[in-house]
C-alpha cells in the first residue's frame, strides 16, 4: 500500500502543467538555437514513454548544444539542439533571472565536474551520487549558487525530488521568448 501512494505522489506531483501557448514546436526551436544562451533550461512536453510522462529536460552548455541524462545506465551526454529536438514533442526554455557572468562561468564549469556520474534515479534531490534529468539541472544550479553563498532553489515546489516540469513557475527562472 504504501508503495502505490508513493507512486501516485510522484505521478501527481508531476502533473503541473504549462500554458499551450508556452510550447514551441522543435523547428522553432532549431531555427532560434542561436538566440539561447549557456545555462537556458530547455523543457520537452510530457509523452507517453516510461518515465516521459513527466517530461524530460536538458541544459545549454553552448552554442545549441545540450546536455541531459537521457536515460537509465548511461551518463551525461551532449547532443547538438536539432539532434536533442527530433522527436516531435514540444519544448519550453526557461532562462534564469539576473544571471551575471561570473555565475554561468560556475555554471557550465560545474556541468562538466558532474559528467562523470551515471543516470539514477533517487528519491531526494539532494544525493548527488548519480542523476535523473531534472535533478542535474536543479544540483547545477543548487551547487553553483552555493559558490556564491547564494540560496537558490529553482524547484517551483521544493520537494525532496524534482521534475522538469517543477522548473515552470519558480520565481528564479523566466521564459525565454522569440
Amino acid at each position: 500500500m504504501n508503495k502505490f501512494i508513493l507512486l501516485l505522489l510522484l505521478f501527481l506531483s508531476g502533473c503541473s502543467s504549462i500554458p499551450k501557448s508556452s510550447w514551441k514546436t522543435p523547428s522553432e526551436i532549431k531555427k532560434n538555437c542561436f538566440s539561447f544562451k549557456s545555462g537556458d533550461i530547455l523543457i520537452k512536453q510530457k509523452d507517453f514513454g516510461f518515465l516521459e510522462w513527466f517530461g524530460h529536460c536538458g541544459i545549454l552548455v553552448d552554442d545549441c548544444i545540450v546536455a541531459e541524462f537521457p536515460k537509465l545506465g548511461t551518463g551525461m551526454h551532449m547532443f547538438h539542439i536539432t539532434d536533442w529536438a527530433a522527436k516531435e514533442r514540444k519544448i519550453i526554455v526557461l532562462r534564469l533571472i539576473n544571471c551575471t557572468p561570473e555565475f554561468k562561468s560556475e555554471l557550465i564549469k560545474n556541468i562538466f565536474k558532474a559528467s562523470d556520474k551515471k543516470y539514477k534515479f533517487v528519491l531526494n534531490k539532494k544525493d548527488n551520487s548519480g542523476y535523473y534529468c531534472s535533478q542535474f539541472i536543479w544540483e547545477i544550479y543548487y551547487s553553483t549558487a552555493k559558490q556564491f553563498n547564494l540560496n537558490l532553489d529553482i524547484d517551483r515546489d521544493k520537494g525532496f525530488i524534482v521534475f522538469p516540469y517543477d522548473f515552470y513557475n519558480s520565481k528564479y527562472l523566466e521564459e525565454v521568448t522569440f
